[in-house]
């Protein structure tokens, strides 16, 4: 067995990333040795101080991205308004989650509860507890929401950031081409190769928080990949662990005043409130003939955070909410060419996600607290089929079946003493059903311009018929720039 160079990078939290590097005789360098790549160096050297410090969230001609269309266009060709944030952008500002990536980008605000981010688009905020419902966020084209409820985990627990190669962003409705939950914006992550661990060796990174806490936060990430003549794979696991306690509740808010007068600083604090998140990623590929590929892609991510903060109950005196969540998925691709022009993608997934044992909802009383009951399991099919009679047009059809059983939310009553169990609801599971048609065409003319039209229609047990469309034409007007005309319903 031949062992793989290890790289790893030490990076601060609150400052800029410290690597080591461990060469392939085991021989630690020295980090004033190590040379980052050139166009990294070139990236940084050639910036002024205030570039340094100004991400190009905006547009790039030359940025290539899949998301948009599902085919590889340039950003000035693409009809979206689409940002490509790059792993070299990654490693120059040493982003530890998506989120963190995304409070960076132009036209998306953040909002935090100490449980999970939250992100507006354009001006249009979906408010508390909203879980990104509006975005869809997808890993390597794979949607990751927790479907009791749609919402989107895209903290430290969404991906392990060593493996992430680039991340496509869509601002605008795409609902014609990912459906309902791409109502202002698509968030696509993609996953580095395995070639890159194989010529580079595996990562490991850890970040700490220099904090004046007694106990520090640190996050652990490691990725790899293995990559023989027909098969290869990727892999990465990170963990995180935020100690809170200390924050106090902000002056502004209306009941600081009153909570100070009754218990002094200490009832305006947090106590043992603590976060921690779990995220792994694989995926495998393996090309059985020159026309036929299959992919294994598996994804397991977990809250377990205290809400200290709860819009329900805040600093309780009898403890914190406990959110704790486990989401996951399994999907199974099979790809075939029967042309240079036409090729069909099936897949089939495997879905969950519920509470754990820890979970707890606090609604201020002495004597119990509440447990939460519910989850999902879903069964999803998929195939597409494309059509690229040349090098400039495309065309894609393709249909979605799922199926779910989702358990409906209900509280049992849990005394604080004897741990006794009432139920307050009677537990129910409902199954639903849904089906997705979706065809688009991308031509471009001999004039110059180049148009698009996409239409979907959804129908689900409980919404109907949902119908979705988006047209698009682009106008180059330089080798650099281009006037896009964007219309679409989400």
């Amino acid at each position: 067995m031949k062992l793989l160079p290890v790289f790893c990078t030490l990076v601060s939290l609150s400052q800029m990333p410290l690597s080591l590097a461990m060469n392939a005789n085991n021989t630690l360098i020295h980090p004033k040795e190590i040379k980052p790549s050139k166009p990294f160096m070139n990236k940084v050297d050639d910036a002024s101080f205030e570039d340094l410090f100004d991400l190009q969230t905006q547009e790039n001609p030359d940025w290539t991205a899949n998301s948009p269309t599902k085919v590889p266009l340039k950003s000035s060709q693409s009809p979206a308004n689409v940002v490509i944030i790059t792993k070299h952008d990654i490693q120059t500002f040493g982003y530890q989650s998506i989120s963190e990536i995304l409070s960076h980008v132009a036209g998306f605000v953040k909002t935090n509860d100490l449980t999970q981010s939250n992100f507006g688009v354009r001006g249009v905020h979906p408010g508390s507890r909203a879980g990104n419902r509006i975005i869809k966020v997808m890993i390597d084209g794979h949607p990751i929401s927790f479907r009791s409820n749609d919402h989107n985990w895209i903290d430290e627990n969404l991906i392990p950031m060593p493996l992430v190669e680039r991340v496509e962003i869509i601002k605008g409705p795409v609902s014609a081409l990912y459906g309902a939950n791409a109502f202002l914006g698509v968030v696509n992550v993609i996953t580095k190769q395995a070639d890159e661990f194989v010529r580079k060796g595996q990562i490991i990174e850890l970040g700490y928080l220099d904090s004046k806490r007694s106990d520090p936060s640190f996050q652990i990430s490691l990725a790899g990949g293995y990559k023989n003549s027909n098969w290869s794979s990727n892999y990465g696991f990170s963990v995180t662990s935020e100690d809170r306690s200390g924050l106090q509740l902000p002056i502004s808010s209306p009941s600081y005043q009153t909570r100070f007068d009754q218990g002094g600083i200490s009832a305006v604090t947090s106590k043992n409130d603590e976060a921690d998140h779990l995220v792994f990623y694989s995926k495998s590929r393996y090309q059985s003939t020159q026309n036929d590929s299959w992919q294994l892609g598996i994804h397991y991510q977990e809250i377990d955070a205290d809400q200290s903060f709860s819009d329900l109950v805040s600093l309780s005196q009898f403890g914190n909410n406990h959110i704790e969540l486990y989401n996951g998925f399994a999907r199974l691709d099979y790809l075939h060419r029967f042309s240079g022009q036409w090729e069909i993608n099936t897949n089939l997934a495997y879905s969950e996600g519920a509470p754990k044992s820890s979970d707890r909802i606090e609604v201020g009383a002495e004597q119990f607290f509440l447990k939460r009951n519910f989850g999902y399991q879903a069964l999803d099919f998929g195939a597409e089929l494309s059509f690229r009679p040349d090098t400039r047009d495309f065309y894609l059809f393709g249909i979605n079946t799922s199926t779910a059983n989702q358990d409906i939310e209900t509280y049992d009553r849990i005394e604080r003493v004897s741990r006794q169990s009432t139920a307050l609801n009677q537990k129910h599971q409902e199954k639903l059903t849904s089906s997705q048609l979706y065809w688009e065409g991308l031509a471009n003319w001999k004039a110059g311009f180049s148009t698009l039209v996409g239409y979907r229609l959804d129908t689900q047990d409980i919404y109907s018929n949902q119908h979705s469309g988006r047209i698009g034409i682009v106008f180059p007007i330089t080798p650099k720039h281009s006037l896009k005309f964007l219309l679409g319903s989400s």
